[in-house]
């Protein structure tokens, strides 16, 4: 799954390290109620991958003014549940153990601000297992936009030809694919791929599986 000629793992954190994306969707179900909205799946969807900032737009220009108050709220409920536990995805460190003893570099590249991920990781542990932790914050576009796995790749100094992205949602995939690298991805949820992103990643259904399949080539 992960060629010779590949030196390099960037890794999205929310739905691929940790088990936040469970975590969000939840809170969103839950400010949804709170608000009495319908549930838009492809709304949530949307958002899945993307910056507060394109949140908070987004919000804005579906429900009006009233977005402000329910990205507040949705926040809000998201951030509370992880006040006692930051849940790490099955299989996350056994995966970063291997990749550390096989001599990969490994960073993450999130939608998440850079402090914020750096908090989450450490209280999961995960933190010591990357060289670079870089958020969205520190670019000047968040995913689609290629910027931030680009930026990573800039501080690690190392080629978009010698990383592989893991990424688990349709925006995350985007990014990884404009920033020119192969993107390894496992859905945190039942997705539906564009067609024309469908065919530029490489399916997986877990971490665990990462070294576990014969890589091609």
């Amino acid at each position: 799954m992960i060629t010779s000629d590949i030196t390099t793992i960037i890794c999205d954190m929310d739905g691929v390290l940790l088990d936040t994306e469970r975590l969000s969707r939840s809170s969103f179900e839950q400010a949804c109620i709170e608000f009495s909205y319908h549930l838009d799946e492809a709304l949530f969807a949307d958002l899945t991958g993307r910056s507060a900032p394109d949140h908070r737009a987004m919000l804005i220009a579906k429900y009006g003014d009233a977005g402000i108050n329910f990205d507040i709220r949705w926040k809000e409920i998201y951030l509370n549940s992880l006040d006692a536990d930051v849940p790490v995805m099955p299989g996350a460190e056994d995966f970063l153990k291997q990749a550390q003893a096989r001599g990969y570099i490994l960073g993450v590249g999130t939608s998440s601000h850079t402090g914020k991920a750096v908090e989450l990781l450490g209280r999961a542990g995960l933190a010591p297992y990357f060289k670079v932790i870089i958020g969205s914050n520190s670019v000047q576009r968040a995913k689609p936009a290629p910027d931030i796995y680009l930026h990573v790749m800039a501080v690690l100094d190392v080629t978009p030809e010698e990383c592989i992205i893991i990424e688990d949602s349709e925006n995350g995939a985007k990014a990884g694919i404009a920033a020119g690298s192969r993107v390894l991805f496992i859905p945190s949820a039942p997705l539906h791929l564009q067609s024309g992103i469908s065919a530029s990643v490489i399916p997986c259904q877990c971490l665990s599986d990462v070294f576990s399949v014969p890589a091609e080539g």
